[in-house]
Protein backbone atom coordinates (compact mmCIF):
# COMPACT_ATOMS: atom_id res chain seq x y z
CA UNK A 1 0.00 0.00 0.00
CA UNK A 2 1.32 3.06 -0.75
CA UNK A 3 -0.06 7.11 -0.77
CA UNK A 4 1.52 9.52 -3.48
CA UNK A 5 0.11 13.27 -2.39
CA UNK A 6 -0.56 15.87 -5.07
CA UNK A 7 -1.04 19.91 -3.33
CA UNK A 8 -2.57 22.79 -5.26
CA UNK A 9 0.08 25.25 -4.39
CA UNK A 10 -0.30 28.75 -5.78
CA UNK A 11 -1.02 32.73 -5.21
CA UNK A 12 -3.78 34.10 -2.86
CA UNK A 13 -7.42 34.06 -4.18
CA UNK A 14 -6.60 32.15 -7.82
CA UNK A 15 -9.25 29.34 -7.48
CA UNK A 16 -7.30 26.60 -5.87
CA UNK A 17 -10.21 25.95 -3.48
CA UNK A 18 -12.77 25.62 -6.44
CA UNK A 19 -10.32 23.55 -8.38
CA UNK A 20 -10.20 20.78 -5.01
CA UNK A 21 -14.02 20.95 -5.16
CA UNK A 22 -14.01 20.51 -8.46
CA UNK A 23 -11.71 17.65 -9.04
CA UNK A 24 -12.72 15.62 -5.21
CA UNK A 25 -16.93 16.29 -6.60
CA UNK A 26 -17.18 17.49 -2.77
CA UNK A 27 -17.67 20.52 -1.38
CA UNK A 28 -14.62 21.01 0.43
CA UNK A 29 -12.79 23.66 2.18
CA UNK A 30 -14.59 27.44 1.99
CA UNK A 31 -14.90 29.74 -1.40
CA UNK A 32 -15.42 33.50 -1.28
CA UNK A 33 -14.21 36.17 -3.40
CA UNK A 34 -12.11 37.52 -1.01
CA UNK A 35 -8.06 36.48 0.08
CA UNK A 36 -7.04 34.36 2.51
CA UNK A 37 -10.01 32.35 3.01
CA UNK A 38 -8.09 29.20 3.23
CA UNK A 39 -5.85 29.07 6.50
CA UNK A 40 -4.55 25.89 6.43
CA UNK A 41 -4.05 22.78 4.07
CA UNK A 42 -6.42 20.30 4.40
CA UNK A 43 -5.51 16.61 2.68
CA UNK A 44 -8.18 14.71 1.03
CA UNK A 45 -8.31 11.60 -0.09
CA UNK A 46 -8.82 11.92 -4.35
CA UNK A 47 -8.23 8.23 -5.50
CA UNK A 48 -8.44 4.59 -3.88
CA UNK A 49 -7.25 1.22 -5.54
CA UNK A 50 -8.28 -2.01 -5.57
CA UNK A 51 -4.77 -2.70 -3.72
CA UNK A 52 -5.01 0.25 -1.08
CA UNK A 53 -3.10 2.72 -2.84
CA UNK A 54 -4.06 6.59 -2.40
CA UNK A 55 -3.68 9.62 -4.16
CA UNK A 56 -4.12 12.41 -1.86
CA UNK A 57 -5.12 16.34 -2.69
CA UNK A 58 -3.60 18.78 -0.86
CA UNK A 59 -5.46 22.72 -0.54
CA UNK A 60 -3.15 24.60 0.21
CA UNK A 61 -3.40 28.80 1.36
CA UNK A 62 -2.12 30.70 -1.48
CA UNK A 63 1.76 32.67 -0.65
CA UNK A 64 0.98 36.53 -1.23
CA UNK A 65 3.86 36.73 1.03
CA UNK A 66 6.98 34.84 1.93
CA UNK A 67 6.65 35.19 5.80
CA UNK A 68 3.39 34.37 6.00
CA UNK A 69 3.71 30.98 3.31
CA UNK A 70 6.89 30.18 6.12
CA UNK A 71 4.67 30.03 8.77
CA UNK A 72 1.65 28.38 7.30
CA UNK A 73 4.56 25.91 6.34
CA UNK A 74 5.92 25.61 10.07
CA UNK A 75 2.14 25.12 11.35
CA UNK A 76 1.18 22.20 8.58
CA UNK A 77 4.16 20.22 9.23
CA UNK A 78 3.14 18.27 12.36
CA UNK A 79 0.04 17.57 10.21
CA UNK A 80 1.50 16.49 7.60
CA UNK A 81 3.92 13.80 9.59
CA UNK A 82 0.71 12.94 11.11
CA UNK A 83 -0.86 11.73 7.83
CA UNK A 84 2.29 10.16 6.55
CA UNK A 85 2.25 7.88 9.26
CA UNK A 86 -1.35 7.18 10.07
CA UNK A 87 -3.00 8.58 6.83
Amino acid sequence: MADLALALVSHTNVGKTTLARTLLGADVGEVRDAPHVTAAASGHELLRSPEGDRLWLWDTPGFGDSARLVRRLRQSQPQLRRRRRGC
